[in-house]
């Protein structure tokens, strides 16, 4: 099972595999009432005191607040998940966690915010404003263009292919 399980997170794309571990975080830790500090004391000093997992252990408070790269992120994802899907304790958790998991509702999300910055990019591609100053007022002319279809084919083509995988429930 644990081969099969490795694989199905393998199999993940980077996106998805973040958006998972998020997801089993989330199960981990409902209902867990104790403090981040107090967890991380429970860590052996042997491995706190270790340098090469030092920077991870003396994380400033702020941290939490930081965003990291996108690559990394997806690598320490999937890094953590293929470890807890290997570790007797937590592959059975690991496995269910998969089977229920659905993440449909923040695909749709991702789509529809491409879908609206593909408009923006059409719309102001294709607008020319005219400012003139005179006498003391200032008149506006907006001119509306014709998209080119190379362009919006561009712009939306794979968009329109990932919405066309949107299931017609939603």
């Amino acid at each position: 099972m644990s081969k099969q399980l490795l694989q199905r997170i393998q199999n993940m794309d980077d996106f998805h595999c973040v958006r998972f571990l998020t997801h089993v975080s989330a199960l981990l830790f409902d209902g867990l009432d104790t403090e981040q500090q107090q967890l991380l004391e429970q860590v052996p000093p042997e491995i706190r005191n270790m340098q090469a997992l030092s920077p991870a252990f003396q994380l400033p408070s702020t941290a939490g607040t930081k965003m990291l790269d996108a690559q990394d992120a997806a690598v320490c994802a999937r890094n953590i998940l293929e470890a807890l899907a290997q570790h007797p304790g937590f592959t059975d958790m690991i496995a269910q966690a998969l089977e229920d998991y659905r993440d449909d509702d923040m695909f749709a999300d991702v789509i529809l915010a491409l879908g609206l910055a593909a408009s923006m990019i059409i719309v102001a591609a294709t607008t020319k404003l005219k400012a003139k100053y005179e006498d003391g007022k200032i008149t506006v002319h907006v001119t509306k263009e014709v998209a080119p279809t190379d362009m919006v084919k561009d712009v939306v083509g794979h968009l329109s292919t990932a919405a066309g995988k949107i299931p017609a429930s939603m």
